[in-house]
């Protein structure tokens, strides 16, 4: 249903198909909050809410889906808030991009948890503190983008331990 005209809330009913695999609903015109019927979806791969004007927080029962393991995207909307300390139960997803919203707080130290991440895009946002050197227990990182945020502090010296960044 992606890139569409679609318009208004998104239905908590579309919670009810727990055996999605891939819910594309970017480039909308999608507003409200993100569903936390969401968290019903236990075969989810995939999701991507990117482009929209959703708000509110990331519901932290959304980021308990054990099959999430190719992307989870949310880019490009209006969404605040500390990111849950649940997002470590990403741990097999590929693709992390939360760029271009207003989230805030540090960034999780439970990032490190994510095992299988390849990309992880935080941009565009209000993140501050320090980078966590969690970071160098995400082995496969090839991809990490935190620019435009508040960070403070120094580069942890651990990430030049990441090789395939």
């Amino acid at each position: 249903m992606g890139r569409n005209r679609i318009s208004g809330v998104i239905p908590s009913s579309l919670g009810n198909l727990q055996m999605l695999n891939d819910i594309d609903l970017s480039r909308n015109a999608l507003v409200g909050s993100i569903p936390t019927s969401f968290a019903n979806f236990g075969y989810l791969f995939s999701m991507d809410l990117s482009n929209n004007e959703l708000n509110g927080s990331i519901p932290k029962e959304i980021l308990n889906l054990p099959s999430l393991s190719t992307f989870f995207i949310l880019y490009n909307n209006f969404l605040s808030r500390p990111l849950p300390q649940e997002v470590r139960f990403l741990e097999w997803v590929g693709t992390i991009d939360l760029s271009g919203n207003h989230l805030s707080g540090n960034i999780s130290m439970s990032i490190g948890m994510c095992k299988s991440l390849e990309k992880l895009l935080k941009a565009n946002n209000m993140f501050s503190g320090p980078i966590p050197d969690t970071l160098v227990e995400v082995k496969g990182l090839e991809t990490l983008d935190l620019s435009s945020n508040e960070l403070s502090d120094s580069i942890p010296p651990e990430i030049r331990n990441l090789n395939a960044l």
